[in-house]
């Protein structure tokens, strides 16, 4: 049987990498209660944003390989074919994986501000409606919210379409030097979905999607207050350490007061291995607040 191996030292505080939304997720229970529900949606934003970038990548990687399968086709059918029915499924998954990111947001938005969510479609109008409704809820700068309503349309009518149709395929354009996703099986507006040069279109609504999350989460962690909470800081031999650190502060790996110290100090426990270099071990929590 495999023996399975305790990682030594692995570093978790690292604000100076971390997005809006990553840093909500670190430092919002010292002011909000989240239901589960909640919690499991705002885990879920970089997890499916994540995932995308993942699947696009793939994607990529795979999309030379194209060509040789074009190729075998001619010779071989169905079989090599399959390969940009391939492409096209990890294109579609990309998809889907924005579309989630984007509503586990609307989501967090929403419990966060006490509103009722029931639907992604309710949602919508609640993100990408008129300004005055903007205004209400979001008094500072809402029309860079209500500007994300192109891009949001039609990230929701290319998802719901392939809810319940076949996949797509990707395929060369030889003539423009591109990689165009196309599915006979979904028509919007009368016309065949076809998306020229797919991997720049998805990059392209990545982004919107990333300015999006970015403006959305800039306005929640405005609402956090200037109360430490203990967050994960790094694990060493399996255990997790930690430390306090505000809302309110720009945050550094130096940033916070050591909550940890008294566990790693012990001699029979591995000790901290950043110990050394970390400004919150040399600024240490008190002894009846520490772990």
């Amino acid at each position: 049987m495999t023996r399975l191996e305790v990682t030594p030292a692995l570093k978790l505080f690292v604000p100076e990498t971390w997005g809006e939304a990553t840093r909500f997720q670190a430092l919002c229970y010292g002011t909000h209660r989240l239901d589960e529900d909640t919690e499991r949606a705002l885990a879920g934003i970089t997890t499916h944003y994540g995932r995308c970038l993942q699947l696009t990548d793939l994607a990529k990687r795979l999309g030379p390989k194209l060509q040789t399968g074009k190729r075998r086709s001619q010779a071989r059918g169905r079989a090599a074919a399959a390969r940009h029915e391939e492409v096209g499924a990890m294109v579609e998954a990309a998809i889907f994986e924005l579309y989630a990111s984007v509503e586990c947001a609307a989501r967090v938005r929403r419990a966060v501000h006490g509103e009722d969510a029931r639907g992604l479609k309710k949602l919508a109008g609640f993100f990408f409606g008129s300004a005055r409704k903007m205004a209400g809820a979001l008094p500072e700068r809402p029309e860079s919210f209500t500007q994300g309503g192109i891009w949001y349309e039609d990230l929701c009518r290319i998802r719901d379409e392939l809810v319940c149709a076949d996949s797509g395929i990707v395929r060369l354009n030889e003539r423009e030097g591109w990689a165009e996703y196309v599915h006979p099986g979904i028509t919007i507006d009368g016309m065949m979905l076809v998306l020229e040069d797919v991997f720049v279109w998805l990059e392209e609504l990545r982004g919107e999607v990333n300015e999006f999350l970015g403006e959305v989460f800039q306005q929640l962690n405005g609402t956090l207050k200037d109360r430490p909470v203990k967050t994960p800081c790094g694990l060493v031999g399996g255990h997790p350490l930690e430390r306090w650190v505000s809302p309110a502060d720009e945050l550094t790996f130096d940033s916070g007061r050591c909550a940890s110290w008294q566990w790693f100090e012990q001699p029979e426990n591995p000790t901290c291995p950043f110990k050394e270099d970390c400004g919150a071990y040399r600024n240490k929590a008190p002894a009846e607040n520490a772990e």
